[in-house]
């Protein structure tokens, strides 16, 4: 068989993230599998990423509320998660929907959501990680002050508060999403939003 006259998208894009790894980043890439080959703790590196690879993959799927095969859904998330580590200014995130539309016929516009939707979940999770950790560490005894306010505490109450809150708005917008999107949809642009949410 040929190589075709002008080649696809994926086929570019794979062989640019595999011209970037071997050029750039070969040396560093190195450098820390020696490191990690010396421990004994790799096995378990691998399982644990592995496991947070499948769990990404099966959350997409549920994201997109479309019937598609976990090989594909995991493959998809393979090259996407690549694309985002190689691909400057995280520009690697347009892969993912790309490669859906390509290979499931996904809308763009629905990857994207899903996408988008993803990330939030990240950012909640990390937030309400931070907030459960920062209840175990021990803060400095005086408090770090700044005119005569303790800024530790009270970005620790603040914290608390919005993640909190944020929690709370999740659990209620899942939990009574069609009320929540026709009140969204009465705001101004809310159509768009609206859409977006539903």
């Amino acid at each position: 068989s040929r190589l075709p006259l002008k080649p696809s998208l994926p086929w570019r894009l794979s062989m640019l993230t595999a011209l970037s790894i071997s050029s750039h980043w070969m040396w560093e890439v190195g450098v820390h599998l020696q490191v990690l080959l010396r421990t004994r703790y790799m096995r378990r590196v691998d399982l644990m990423y592995l496991l947070a690879h499948t769990l990404r993959s099966l959350r997409l799927g549920l994201l997109l509320g479309e019937k598609i095969p976990f090989k594909g859904l995991f493959s998809i998330n393979a090259i996407g998660f690549l694309a985002i580590n190689v691909v400057p200014l995280r520009l690697g995130e347009a892969v993912r929907p790309y490669l859906l539309k390509e290979n499931h016929d996904i809308a763009f516009g629905r990857s994207v959501a899903a996408i988008v939707v993803e990330r939030i979940i990240d950012l909640c999770m990390l937030l309400f990680m931070l907030l459960g950790l920062s209840w175990w560490v021990e803060l400095p005894p005086g408090g770090v002050m700044v005119d005569d306010m303790d800024i530790l505490a009270l970005g620790q109450k603040m914290a608390g508060g919005l993640v909190g809150l944020g929690f709370v708005g999740l659990i209620g917008v899942v939990w009574m999403g069609d009320p929540v999107i026709r009140l969204i949809a009465k705001l101004p642009a809310g159509d768009r939003l609206a859409g977006f949410a539903d």
